[in-house]
């Protein structure tokens, strides 16, 4: 048995399979014949600033600039009170370090005391008041009554 189209229907029909070969071919050769990528060019190596000039906005919120860095510390807990007193302190985002009533810090910087409630340091002539934290309800203790 042989499948045959009316004569009328011969022609567009071969016309049709040609273009359906030609796109095919041409789809082939254009996926194996296409250029290799080249190498993914080096990322932009570029270093960021590690501290913001942030004295133009200090002066726009209406804070004159000091001229000098702000200090970021930290205060995680105390060791002893008192003139032996010693607190652990982090700077800059940095780890947690314990220093001692007297003990400099770095330039400009030193601890004058530590109590039960905050660390007073000597900043470039100033004196900061840093609080400790509060500690905050323990884990698991059931219902709270409001007082």
């Amino acid at each position: 048995m042989s499948l045959s189209l009316p004569a009328r229907f011969e022609p567009p029909v071969r016309g049709l399979a040609l273009v359906a070969l030609a796109a095919g071919i041409g789809l082939w050769a254009a996926l194996l014949l296409a250029p290799q990528p080249g190498a993914i060019p080096p990322a932009a190596n570029r270093t960021l600033p590690t501290r913001l000039d942030t004295a133009p906005l200090a002066a726009w919120f209406g804070t004159p600039p000091t001229g000098r860095a702000p200090l970021r510390v930290v205060v995680s807990g105390i060791i002893a009170t008192g003139s032996r007193g010693v607190a652990v302190m982090s700077f800059d985002g940095g780890p947690g370090q314990a220093w001692r009533v007297g003990q400099t810090i770095k330039d400009g910087l030193r601890v004058r005391t530590v109590s039960a409630e905050e660390v007073v340091l000597d900043y470039q002539g100033d004196t900061v008041r840093v609080a400790l934290p509060r500690p905050g309800p323990a884990a698991g203790t059931g219902i709270l009554r409001k007082p």
